[in-house]
């Protein structure tokens, strides 16, 4: 039938083909007496026209009976397939691979085919004991005498009897145990627990094959363990072994972890100059002078190639621009040193690179460094990238030790304030409370009240900021920026004050900012003043003993803090301005004064207040004394109480 079908399927197709012909047609002919030849183009006509044309009953029944002839086929595959069983097979014959298992599929079926928990672990140990050939047996051994060494309540005594059995057995076989992520770990224990020799024994049948654990995904743990529990001498080989393979090892998942660890810990100062040389130059690494202590002295030693080494440098630091590898100290010592001595354009070029990813170098102190490098000669695009970049990150970097120095360079240099208060400031002055708490974080809060005041910072953050003073993308009046960057911050640090009055005098570390900001609030610090003097005299004097807290006046802190407000008094007066004392006497309780008499630091902030008042002021202060001037007289061996006697007397 599908024979016979198909047949009158060609014949239904060749009549189709056939065509009546035109007029030009039958001239050609008469005038010829030949056919006309049909073009290509006439015939791909035809086809198309065909194609439109609806398919005949005929055609419609072969169709049919060739989707009757597929049918039949799928029905023997899927018996034959029914007959082999399971699925894997089913996909092999489908493909056409036949029959055949991978080795994998071989293993898994035969742990399937062992019917009881028995017959599996059983046929387990014989593929361990294929695999480990000799060292099966001592590999079971070492577990055994491992759970028990690695117990807390072992005894030492027990520990050193496990750990010189245990290298007994080890012995010889050490560098093949090592490797493997079980075996390694025993190893990590007899380094441990067990005595100077066996560690040194560990280590020289290890001792050429450090380069080799360090990359190793287990066997680095045990490289550190060996540092950790090493003689001075066994940390000197491991640091000389890795010499002229520190920049091929910075690079590596696994190897990096072991470099920045002998970089910052282990290496002495002249084996640091050593694996920092690499980077400069591999052929000066080698040879060099130990005197050459930093990348200046390298390049005086070899002035004529010093393009060569900095483009040496350069290819080794765009290499390292990664986020993992831009973690680590050494990698921050060598950019630090290209940018103090690179020019111009090969810190842009260098900037472009790390814009985005300063946020991982500022838990270092060089690393701090490279960002306020690139932070002081960045143009304006690579700033604002700089600091979009440390979204989210603002007040992680602000209790950094190191990394709170990058906001201040950004506070000292970029000339776009609304940048910074939208992305910076914000994010800071949102969690206020947890960066005044610490003490880096405090040191941003006071710089933004206090910037380059050497009675809160340092000479060293001084010295560092003005680096900057020079660059050439800074052109905005540095006060002018201070007073717009103030003026953004002081609503959240004057509600912080007044949220935490009670507790403010007594910090020491933020309170003497206090007399500054008020300064600097001017009129809108009034009510500010008034909340101090309030919380000055929320109690009157009483003597503690012990540990109890201490009133203000006679706490060391805030009797300093409350000083350095009296002093403020007589310049607030003159610029008509709410002063401390102005603001104690008028306090309902300014009587709580009196109580002051009775401790020596309490006489001695009368005394202040009495020269920092104006005459008024000091005739009420005299009035409200006037009843216990006797007992003053008593308090004679109070030296504050002798100098108040005085200055009653002498107004």
């Amino acid at each position: 039938m599908t024979k016979l079908a198909k047949k009158d399927v060609n014949l239904v197709k060749s009549e189709k083909n056939k065509t009546v012909p035109t007029k030009k047609e039958n001239k050609y002919e008469n005038l010829t007496g030949k056919k006309r030849k049909y073009s290509e183009n006439n015939e791909n006509k035809e086809i198309k026209k065909n194609k439109k044309d609806k398919p005949d009953m005929l055609e419609k029944a072969a169709r049919a009976e060739i989707s009757e002839d597929k049918e039949n086929k799928k029905t023997k595959l899927n018996k034959t397939l029914k007959s082999k069983g399971s699925i894997g097979e089913k996909a092999k014959l489908k493909n056409g691979k036949g029959t055949k298992f991978n080795n994998k599929d071989k293993k898994k079926n035969s742990v399937a085919a062992a019917s009881t928990p028995a017959e599996r672990k059983e046929l387990l140990k014989k593929r361990k004991q294929k695999k480990l050939a000799d060292n099966y047996e001592i590999t079971i051994n070492m577990k055994k005498i491992w759970e028990t060494l690695r117990k807390s309540d072992t005894t030492d005594e027990t520990k050193k009897k496990l750990c010189s059995s245990l290298y007994e057995q080890v012995k010889g076989r050490i560098k093949q145990l090592s490797f493997a992520h079980d075996t390694t770990r025993v190893i990590e224990c007899l380094v441990q627990y067990g005595t100077e020799k066996n560690r040194e024994s560990v280590f020289q049948e290890l001792k050429d094959d450090f380069i080799e654990m360090a990359k190793e995904k287990y066997a680095r743990f045990l490289l550190k363990k060996i540092l950790v529990y090493g003689t001075k001498e066994q940390k000197e080989t491991i640091v000389n072994s890795f010499t002229g393979q520190v920049t091929k090892l910075i690079k590596h998942s696994y190897a990096c972890q072991i470099v920045e660890s002998l970089f910052n810990e282990y290496a002495s100062h002249k084996q640091r100059n050593k694996m920092l040389m690499e980077f400069y130059d591999p052929t000066f690494a080698l040879l060099h002078n130990q005197t050459c202590e930093s990348l200046s002295a390298v390049l005086e030693a070899q002035q004529y190639s010093k393009e060569t080494i900095l483009n040496n440098i350069k290819q080794i630091l765009t290499t390292c621009v990664d986020k993992t590898i831009l973690m680590f100290s050494i990698i921050h010592r060598v950019f630090l040193e290209f940018f103090k001595n690179c020019d111009q354009k090969q810190k842009t070029e260098m900037i472009e690179l790390l814009s985005e990813q300063l946020i991982h170098m500022v838990h270092t102190r060089d690393g701090a460094s490279v960002a306020m490098q690139c932070i002081w000669n960045s143009s304006a695009k690579e700033r604002k990238k700089i600091i979009k970049s440390m979204k989210s990150f603002v007040v992680k970097i602000a209790l950094e030790e190191h990394g709170h120095m990058i906001l201040l360079a950004i506070f000292d240099s970029v000339d776009d304030t609304k940048l910074i208060s939208k992305g910076i400031l914000d994010e800071l002055l949102r969690s206020i409370d947890q960066v005044i708490e610490n003490d880096y974080g405090r040191k941003v809060i006071s710089y933004l009240i206090a910037p380059r005041d050497s009675r809160f910072f340092i000479k060293d953050y001084v010295n560092r900021l003005e680096q900057g003073d020079s660059s050439e993308t800074s052109k905005k009046d540095p006060e002018k920026r201070r007073v717009e960057l103030f003026d953004h911050s002081k609503s959240h640090i004057l509600a912080y004050i007044k949220k935490h009055i009670d507790s403010i005098l007594f910090n020491g570390s933020f309170g003497i900012l206090i007399p500054l900001f008020l300064e600097k609030l001017g009129s809108e610090g009034d009510d500010l003043t008034k909340s101090l003097a309030d919380s000055i005299l929320q109690q009157a004097y009483e003597p503690v003993n012990g540990s109890d807290k201490k009133h203000c006046v006679e706490e060391s802190a805030s009797h300093f803090i409350i000083k350095k407000l009296l002093a403020t008094s007589l310049g607030k007066e003159n610029k008509s301005l709410l002063s401390m004392s102005a603001a104690i006497l008028q306090n309902d309780r300014a009587e709580n004064i009196t109580s002051w008499i009775d401790c020596n630091r309490g006489c001695f902030l009368l005394v202040n207040l009495i020269e920092t008042s104006n005459e008024k002021n000091k005739a009420e202060i005299k009035k409200l004394l006037k009843s216990s001037e006797k007992d003053l007289k008593q308090k004679i061996n109070f030296q504050g109480a002798k100098l108040l006697l005085e200055k009653i007397k002498k107004n």
